[in-house]
């Protein structure tokens, strides 16, 4: 299981940071295993592109990271999830049990709650659900980011001009987007609702 994990993470990655180079190679024209004096060496070409997009991949995850913290997208999300009308009384139900155990002082805010509880879902190994979400909230942000700056690229190279090209891009961009944010709430929703599931059980199971 681990290793099919590693395999989803890998192709997660990998795959929006080909998809990066490719469209970069097409909006500018300039073929980068040209520039590296390796276009006729098959085993090379694809030892590159693995490579490459793969550090792309992870760059592209470290701007996620950034929008993530500094633009406070989680603590966006998880006042909608906190919020929701069927999830009201379960957030409720995680803080009781979290100060229960002493691990969340009063003055704690929303946002550690629900890290507290992925962090004991994670310690548990019991978050496979919220890994599921993870790993395409990691594709589709990576997808995001391929196409936000590949925008910006073919606005650089070719000024506005709105050929199917930049249409596809606008609309992948805006589809990414809404993907990821939609992910990354479904990702914590499960923890939560996880959490407190597990919890019942534990509670049960001690009597």
């Amino acid at each position: 299981m681990e290793n099919t994990d590693s395999l989803t993470q890998f192709f997660y990655n990998i795959v929006p940071g080909i998809l990066f180079i490719k469209g970069l190679e097409l909006l500018t024209g300039y073929h980068l295993t040209s520039f590296l004096h390796i276009r006729r060496q098959e085993g090379l070409i694809i030892i590159f592109y693995l490579s490459f997009g793969l550090f792309v991949g992870f760059i592209f995850q470290g701007f996620t990271k950034i929008i993530r913290n500094n633009f406070c997208l989680d603590r966006k999300v998880f006042e909608i999830i906190k919020n929701k009308k069927n999830n009201i009384s379960l957030f409720e139900n995680a803080e009781k049990l979290l100060k229960k155990k002493k691990l969340l002082g009063s003055d704690e805010n929303t946002e550690t709650v629900f890290y507290l509880i992925h962090n004991y879902l994670l310690a548990k190994g019991l978050d496979s659900q919220g890994t599921f979400f993870a790993d395409r909230v990691a594709f589709w942000s990576n997808i995001f980011f391929t196409s936000f700056f590949l925008v910006l690229i073919k606005l650089y190279y070719q000024r506005l001009r709105l050929d199917f090209t930049f249409i596809f891009l606008l609309l992948l961009l805006f589809y990414s987007w809404k993907l990821f944010k939609r992910y990354l709430e479904n990702k914590y929703d499960t923890v939560l609702k996880t959490f407190v599931m597990v919890k019942e059980i534990e509670k049960k199971d001690n009597k």
